[in-house]
């Protein structure tokens, strides 16, 4: 095969994307219709596949950028308000976790069970509080930490899944982290009761903006939101 084939073999090739390099041995060794279409079908369901990831990835930047955002409007913080939130997936670690325990091991667990990458997983956790705690007032134990996520199946056998339905949940938002969360909870209690709503199910708290993001203090934001419906 002459130099200048060649050469114009691998132009070809290298205009056409990141072919593996058996696959360009493979056709500037025996060049035909029938292989190159082969191979160009095979390129492009590969490209395909990475816009599909790099899209995922777009919106969950894009879904991290407008929760920053949002968490960081003081004029949302301290009310209580009653928000209808849309479906919703959780991948759950299971585990007894209390109010005073150093979160980061657990995080590491959950994130190490995850198919979501670190660079995206920054800011996704929160903690379950469950129903029955919450009815008795004790905010010292959860029972299992979580990120909200895309459905996806391969996650590790000591986390589960769970879809919430699309729901009203009187929610909360307070400068602290869960350290701080035991009035705010009171609080969302002593609405639900005046109000005449009812707890459906397990409360979620979710720290928006921490130490993760900023190591002023005075800017971490924490959500709580509890199921309810009218009594």
């Amino acid at each position: 095969m002459s130099a200048l084939i060649k050469n114009r073999s691998l132009m070809f090739m290298r205009g056409c994307g990141s072919f593996r390099l058996k696959e360009i041995r493979q056709f500037v060794h025996n060049r035909n219709l029938d292989d190159i279409l082969l191979l160009l079908k095979e390129q492009r369901s590969r490209t395909e596949e990475k816009i599909r990831e790099f899209e995922q990835i777009q919106r969950k930047i894009d879904q991290r950028i407008h929760q920053i955002e949002d968490a960081a409007k003081t004029e949302e913080l301290y009310t209580v308000r009653l928000t209808e939130l849309p479906e919703r997936t959780m991948i759950i670690l299971k585990q007894s976790i209390r109010r005073s325990d150093n979160l980061e091991m657990w995080i590491r667990h959950l994130e190490n069970s995850s198919p979501l990458k670190s660079s995206v997983f920054l800011g996704q956790v929160g903690l379950i509080l469950s129903a029955a705690s919450l009815l008795e007032h004790n905010f010292d134990e959860y029972g299992a930490i979580f990120l909200f996520a895309e459905p996806d199946k391969h996650v590790s056998p000591d986390t589960s899944v769970k879809t919430l339905p699309r729901q009203a949940y009187l929610t909360i938002r307070f400068v602290g982290t869960h350290a701080d969360a035991a009035e705010h909870y009171e609080q969302l209690l002593r609405h639900a009761e005046e109000t005449g709503y009812g707890i459906t199910d397990d409360a979620l708290e979710i720290t928006y903006i921490d130490y993760g993001l900023t190591q002023d203090a005075s800017k971490f934001v924490t959500e709580i939101q509890i199921p309810v419906q009218k009594t």
